[in-house]
Formats: C-alpha cells, structure tokens, sequence
C-alpha cells in the first residue's frame, strides 16, 4: 500500500510498518492425524476460494476422513455440497477476542489462505497466517502475495496451481511431522517477529519518527497556542 500511495502522491512522506496483526500462541499442535482443514473469510472472500476448490475437492476424494470446515460468513460453495457432513461451518464471531478463543477451539490442522491476484489482494495484510499460526494450524497460502515473507523457511507452504495447492494440503494432512515441525516454525516466528510486544515497538518508533518529522512545526503551533491563551 504504501508503494501504491507513493505512485499517485510521490513526496508524500509515508512509513510503512512490517506487522499489522500480532499474536500470541493460543494452542499447539497435538500428535495425531490431521482432520480437519479450513479457511476463515467473509462472504466476499467467495471468489479466493472458489479459485483452489479443484484442489480442495481432490483432497477430500483422497481423504475421506478429512472435514473442510469454513469459519465465517462464507457460504458454502455447491461443488462441495456432495461431501455432506464432511463440510462443516461455523458463524462469524463479532467480538475479536472471543472469536480468538472460538477459532482456536475448533483444531484445525491445517488453514488455506488462497488470493486471486488482483491488485486489492496484493495489498492485503498477512493476518490469516498469524491468527491460523497461532491456533495451531499449518499454512498454505497464494505465492507471489504478503503471504511470502512470513511462510518462508518452512513456516508455511506457498502454491500458485491446483497441482501445487492439492500437493501442499495432502502432504501436510498425511505427513504428521512434516505439519507439526511447520506450526511450530512458525509459532517460534510469530512469537519473535509478530507478538505484541514488537507490534508496540513498532507503533512507537513510528510515533518518533512523526515527531522528529514536524518537530520545528509542533514548536511554533505550540507557541501560538500558548499566545492565544494569554492574549
């Protein structure tokens, strides 16, 4: 986003900060088989998805004891309709901090976060890989999006093709260690480069960087307030 500001408004002083949603671990992983997939979104995320339902409907025919569950507003696409019970949903939660509990509660194994690349999802934030990472859910996720950065050094699976989505969700689903040394690479960043305590850091240092930045012209508004006040 702030390239895109910069292209239209280029002496705009603008400061871009690396994490827009911080997190802490709220579940880990336990050794099992894997599940459940899912994929959290409103109801206009339809079209992300219905992008890499090809690789979903191929996972569930190659596993029948996987359940795609949707959390969210999101309806349920009708190509999966005829795996029944195996597709599950569960309503959106208003408050953040509920919905946090809520969402860790369902144990997913593995969450999707697929993006049609269209300019709007190229400015998209990287929040569904720190809320999945943190309710114990391994990553795959569009390539070539903000998703690269932080899947990187095995903390996520980045897939562009059905081939490569398919691949990605049924090596993570039947390769158990493979899925828990991911969720717990990726725990270890979220909790050095994505908790709360650097997301403060962060917003501080921008609060330094906009007071050097008009630090002669706070002065003088400030002398000119003092001005009016005794006048």
């Amino acid at each position: 986003m702030k390239h895109r500001f910069l292209e239209y408004f280029p002496d705009l002083q603008v400061v871009s900060g690396r994490i827009y949603c911080s997190g802490s671990v709220l579940r880990t992983p336990a050794r099992g088989s894997a599940r459940k997939v899912g994929y959290m979104a409103s109801a206009d995320h339809a079209h992300n998805l219905e992008m890499i339902l090809p690789a979903i409907e191929q996972l569930l025919d190659h596993n029948p004891l996987v359940e795609f569950e949707l959390f969210g507003s999101i309806p349920v696409p009708l190509s999966l309709e005829r795996f029944g019970s195996r597709v599950v949903t569960a309503p959106p939660v208003a408050n953040y901090s509920k919905f946090l509990e809520e969402f860790a509660a369902r144990h997913w194994d593995v969450g999707i976060c697929p993006l049609v690349p269209i300019d709007f999802n190229l400015m998209k934030a990287n929040t569904k890989w720190v809320e999945y990472t943190a309710s114990g859910a391994a990553v795959v996720a569009s390539r070539g999006t903000v998703y690269d950065e932080c899947c990187a050094d095995g903390c996520g699976i980045l897939a562009a093709t059905t081939d490569e989505w398919f691949a990605a969700l049924d090596r993570l689903v039947n390769d158990e260690n493979e899925r828990l040394g991911m969720v717990q690479r990726a725990q270890n960043r979220l909790e050095q480069e994505y908790s709360v305590g650097r997301l403060r850091e962060q917003v501080l240092g921008v609060m330094r960087l906009a007071k050097e930045a008009i630090g002669p012209q706070a002065l003088e508004l400030k002398e000119e307030n003092e001005v009016c006040q005794t006048a």
